[in-house]
């Protein structure tokens, strides 16, 4: 739909430009003063005709079209004088009568009287004022006699008229497409002169064939839509033009509207549209002769955005490969964009301030430009495919970004639909890899695409950027994608509407290289995958046979270098091994294994720290270049577990990672690998792991935070005293003989747990655990999944800290669980357990509440131990007489604080006094001749209990109803 320009009157005398000539007397004459481009309104404009003068009529008279063509030539987009004889309010139908004067080589003409001079008009009436009195017919009348061959007055009949050149011509009625005269015929033809009939909008043109005269489809009419430029806009409702496409509308309809251009038909879009019926348009590039192409000068001067796609579908046709086309272009846009110029000015700001995006994804349409707003700098940490990053910002946050208007091959990624990789997809992520991973990066969002949610996923936005990577302040910044498509490794997408990369023409330029050269994936060789040399090792029977080589190649080689494909936390790794093979037997082993680093225990999922120590993993390691050492670090032992999981050290540049992680306090030494390490020959990588958490502690950081001593290596010190003098007078009593307040929890025959409620520290330690169990209270739920569920794994239940005392099966649902703060042990839920935070598994701060003591002189036979806990359970007084094996040897005196628990056992038939002797030396001595402590008190509870032992077995009740006990009965030496 177009809008028509209103109607002015014209003054009587004026100079005004002709806009376009309809007919051999007709023209739309407009105001010579051109309105800014960004106005959008309609110039307004006048239709005038020759006065008395009449042309033949369009299109079926013949000499129509001669007449309009020399009126056209000589007039159209020229500043001509006119006057107006007839005013169009007095002929009506918006129409002004009069006559106008051109410059021709500087002399006015007079149009009305040349055309009528060559043939091209006629008089109206012309009998009627050659009859008339000469002295009646006005100087314009007579004047056009003359200039028809007749005096005024005259009574012989006029000489018939000259005709002018072509009047005899009737034009065909051609319109394109159409089986005469097909769009493909049209391509096919060399270069074309059209006239312009009509513009629709900057893009989109009425055109008339009027050359060469040899050309088939001379004088046909089809509709052309400029190559490499997107169409106008329009409202959806009322079709009306936008202001900029309005404002360029105008612009050439005083600079094109009937003229003459040189035109090259780019591609036939003929054919069917998909309903039955013909296109009626073709891409065409226009060529005005002074100015130059006409696509080139609507993109710089901001009227449209390019459209890639018909760029080119229309390029080839125009300069052979069309490439120094798409690149005038490409760079007119790039102008305009800059200068901020037509459609790309930017629109007036709002007066309400935006809240900021949050970081990552900021798209809220279907699709979005990006702008310099969307520039930051980052470590590239993964290359996901050949054409994805993953980038950390700030040492905070991930943000995934997809490179420019490029494709990379795809990448497999195992799994039942992963399919195979395409060719040269390994290649180019390894080149991305190696690259820019683990490096600095500098990224521009160019546009970001929203997908909605579908069989392969929920809706998902992603970022479209331009990379570049610098290696020094010196070097040359590359633009990653330039780079893979130059070395063949992947290819330049069709831009859709203004979503393209902002470096777009370096891109196609290096394409057109490496067709050129033929490398990559523009190659005409057969292709062989390097993935198909590299061995998985995901199955544990699998795993297990190469162990033997791998341990071999380790003992030989000390380290063994792989790269790093996965990061599952800071503690396991997919690695992708390189293992040279040995001499004379074969070339290296390329080897995909799951890695456990060894020596250190970190937060789980869930817990404080986890997410921190993941993202400081893949940091430092992910797809990095590495060395494994599985012998040193691992002590000699298995390099794979009976899971199929290899288990070593890891160094990046002889950085040791795992003294990374526990210095920089997202770690822990793990107890069973510390109490290995603990002795004279300890391994280099233990002492490193010993030196960097003294140095984390000093520092702080994370898990350390509650380190604030002035000296980290005193403060360690002083820690390891005070927990080896509390030991000290746990087992002593305390180094006095007085009696000690407890607090007993569970109860198992002699054996029981009990809680030293008047030892000094029992109220700071309780707090303690309390605060720890607030601060780093477990983590995710529970899950049978081994990796964390296993035996001697801390847990936490029911608010309570717990250690799993027995192997949990895979598709177990429950776990036996000791609560070492209570001396419980229960059977639950594993849905009711979390995996306990790492700080809370450091006995030297958190010592288990709970300590186990044994009744000393008496035994108690499992099948009695449930008869025998009435008479512990609720006793508050203890005397701690040694310690043993099985725990603090103890007398637990009833509530009187005069007899014994010991000696009430036996009385009651439920107990028995194990044998004791004394050496040569006179000492009393257990079975294994383990020296006993002596005391009046001890002497006199065995005394004692002896004597009750004998009175019980006479009573023959309890355990002595059958008589003496066996031997083999006796299994406990509770002295």
């Amino acid at each position: 739909m177009s809008a028509r320009a209103p109607l002015a009157s014209l003054p009587q005398n004026g100079f005004a430009i002709v806009k376009s000539v309809q007919s051999g007397d007709t023209c739309t004459l407009i105001s010579q003063v051109e309105q800014p481009l960004d106005v959008s309104s309609l110039p307004s404009e006048s239709l005038f005709s020759l006065s008395n003068l009449v042309a033949p009529r369009l299109p079926s008279e013949a000499g129509a079209d001669a007449s309009r063509e020399f009126l056209r030539e000589l007039i159209v987009g020229q500043m001509v004088k006119f006057h107006v004889t007839k005013s169009a309010t007095e002929g009506g139908g918006g129409r002004a009568f009069g006559n106008i004067q051109v410059q021709v080589n500087g002399t006015p003409v007079d149009v009305n009287l040349l055309t009528v001079e060559k043939g091209f008009t006629t008089v109206k009436n012309i009998e009627k004022l050659r009859t008339v009195n000469h002295e009646l017919i006005s100087p314009y009348e007579k004047s056009l006699l003359v200039s028809s061959g007749i005096q005024c007055g005259e009574d012989a009949p006029p000489p018939p008229p000259t005709p002018g050149a072509g009047m005899d011509f009737v034009r065909p009625k051609l319109i394109s497409p159409s089986p005469a005269c097909p769009l493909s015929l049209l391509a096919s033809s060399a270069p074309l002169q059209v006239l312009v009939e009509h513009i629709f909008d900057p893009t989109r043109y009425k055109l008339l064939v009027v050359g060469p005269p040899s050309s088939p489809c001379l004088y046909a009419t089809f509709t052309g839509m400029l190559g490499g430029c997107k169409p106008a806009k329009r409202d959806a409702d009322t079709g009306v033009l936008s202001p900029v496409s309005q404002g360029g509308k105008n612009f050439l309809e005083r600079r094109i509207l009937n003229r003459v251009l040189e035109c090259v038909i780019g591609v036939d879009e003929g054919g069917s549209s998909g309903d039955g019926h013909e296109r009626t348009s073709a891409l065409v590039a226009l060529k005005h002769e002074s100015k130059g192409d006409l696509s080139k000068i609507i993109l710089s001067m901001g009227l449209c955005p390019l459209a890639e796609w018909s760029l080119r579908l229309c390029q080839n046709a125009v300069t052979g490969d069309g490439s120094e086309w798409g690149s005038d272009l490409r760079t007119a846009e790039g102008n305009a964009r800059k200068q901020q110029i037509g459609m790309f000015k930017p629109a007036p700001s709002s007066s309400a301030s935006l809240p900021p995006a949050p970081p990552g994804i900021r798209s809220n349409g279907s699709s979005s430009s990006g702008t310099a707003s969307s520039s930051f700098n980052g470590i590239c940490v993964e290359a996901v495919t050949g054409d994805t990053i993953v980038v950390l910002v700030n040492d905070k946050f991930e943000r995934r970004v997809t490179l420019s208007s490029i494709r990379a091959p795809r990448v497999s990624f195992g799994g039942p639909n992963g399919g195979d990789s395409e060719p040269y997809g390994y290649e180019c992520r390894e080149t991305l890899r190696k690259l820019i991973v683990g490096k600095g990066v500098s990224v521009r969002v160019d546009y970001t695409k929203t997908f909605e949610a579908g069989p392969n996923g929920p809706a998902s936005t992603k970022e479209f950027a331009t990379v570049n990577y610098q290696k020094n302040a010196r070097a040359k910044s590359v633009d990653v994608g330039e780079h893979l498509v130059a070395l063949g490794y992947a290819k330049v997408l069709i831009p859709r509407g203004d979503d393209k990369s902002s470096h777009y023409q370096a891109l196609v330029n290096a394409e057109a290289e490496t067709q050129k050269s033929k490398t990559g994936v523009f190659s005409k060789k057969e292709y062989i995958s390097p993935e198909l040399k590299i061995t998985n090792l995901e199955e544990p029977s699998k795993a297990k046979s190469y162990s033997s080589f791998v341990q071999r190649s380790s003992r030989r080689l000390k380290r063994i270098k792989g790269v790093v494909e996965n990061v599952f936390g800071p503690t396991r790794f997919k690695v992708r091994l390189i293992v040279p093979g040995e001499k004379g037997k074969g070339g290296a082993e390329i080897l995909n294994v799951t890695l456990s680093l060894v020596g250190i225990r970190t937060p789980m999922r869930g817990e404080q720290f986890a997410e921190e120590g993941k993202l400081f993993a893949r940091k430092m390691l992910n797809q990095r270049e590495i060395e494994i050492d599985f012998i040193h670090a691992n002590g000699g032992a298995e390099v794979c577990n009976q899971k199929g999981m290899f288990v070593g050290g890891i160094y990046v540049k002889d950085v040791n990672f795992a003294a990374a992680v526990v210095k920089a306090g997202l770690g822990s030494i793990d107890e069973w690998f510390r109490e290995r390490g603990d002795v004279e020959d300890a391994t280099p990588y233990y002492k490193e792991l010993i030196a960097s958490e003294l140095e984390g502690k000093g520092l702080g950081m994370n898990l350390w935070a509650n380190y604030e001593e002035n000296s980290r290596i005193a403060a360690e010190l002083a820690a390891e005293a005070s927990v080896e003098k509390a030991q000290e007078e746990e087992a002593a009593g305390a180094g006095t003989d007085e009696k000690q307040t407890v607090r007993i929890t569970e109860v198992t025959g002699s054996t029981f747990y009990a809680q030293l409620v008047s030892s000094d520290g029992f109220c700071k330690a309780l707090a303690d655990i309390k605060m720890g169990l607030q601060q780093f209270n477990g983590g995710v739920g529970a899950s049978t999944n081994p990796n964390w569920l296993r035996k001697n794994a801390f847990v936490l239940h029911d608010g309570q800290r717990g250690k799993v005392s027995e192997r949990v099966e895979a598709n177990s649902t429950t776990a036996t669980v000791f609560l070492p703060d209570t001396g419980a042990t229960i059977t639950t839920s594993t849905k009711s357990l979390k995996p306990l935070a790492g700080e809370l598994t450091v006995l030297k701060k958190y010592p288990f509440a709970a300590k186990k003591f044994v009744l000393q002189g008496v035994s108690v036979r499992s099948s009695e131990a449930a008869e025998a806990t009435p008479l512990v359970i609720g006793k508050t007084e203890i005397k701690i007489c040694g310690s043993s094996d099985d725990g603090l040897l103890c007398i637990l005196y009833n509530s009187d604080g005069i007899s014994t628990v010991n000696e009430a056992l036996v009385s009651a038939c439920l107990g028995f006094v194990p044998k004791v002797k004394k050496n040569k030396w006179g000492k009393i001595v257990d079975e294994k001749n383990v020296v006993l402590r002596e005391s009046s008190e001890l002497a006199s509870l065995v005394e004692s209990m002896s004597v009750s032992e004998e009175k019980a077995k006479r009573s023959r009740d309890g355990i002595w109803r059958y008589g003496d006990i066996a031997e083999e009965d006796e299994d406990s030496n509770n002295f």
